[in-house]
C-alpha cells in the first residue's frame, strides 16, 4: 500500500510525496488500527488521508509544522497513483 500523494496548499503550491512503510506505522500508532481503516464500509475519514499525507510530506520536508497546524494551510490531499516500494536501504545479500 504505497501511494504517491499530491498535497495542495491553500496558496496553490503542490507537493508530491510517496507514502512509505514508516508512514503506515505512524498511522497505525495514531489511530490504533490497521491502515485499512482508511477504506472501510463505515466511511472515509478525511483526517486519515490527510494524516497519511502529512507523514509522507514530513519525510520530504522535515520543517513542516505539527499536523494540527499543517492542516490549516492544506487545501487537499489526493492519491495520484499506486507507487512501487523503493527502499532507500535495501537488505544486504546473504554472505556465503
Amino acid at each position: 500500500m504505497f501511494k504517491l500523494l499530491r498535497i495542495t496548499r491553500t496558496d496553490g503550491t503542490e507537493v508530491t510525496a510517496e507514502g512509505r512503510k514508516a508512514d503506515i506505522v505512524r498511522f497505525e500508532h495514531r489511530f490504533k488500527g490497521p491502515i485499512g481503516i482508511m477504506f472501510t464500509e463505515d466511511g472515509f475519514f478525511m483526517e486519515h488521508m490527510w494524516f497519511f499525507g502529512w507523514c509522507a510530506e514530513k519525510r520530504v520536508n522535515p520543517d513542516i509544522p505539527d499536523f494540527d497546524e499543517w492542516i490549516e494551510d492544506v487545501e487537499s490531499v489526493e492519491v495520484i497513483e499506486e507507487a512501487e516500494e523503493n527502499p532507500s536501504d535495501p537488505s544486504p545479500s546473504p554472505s556465503a
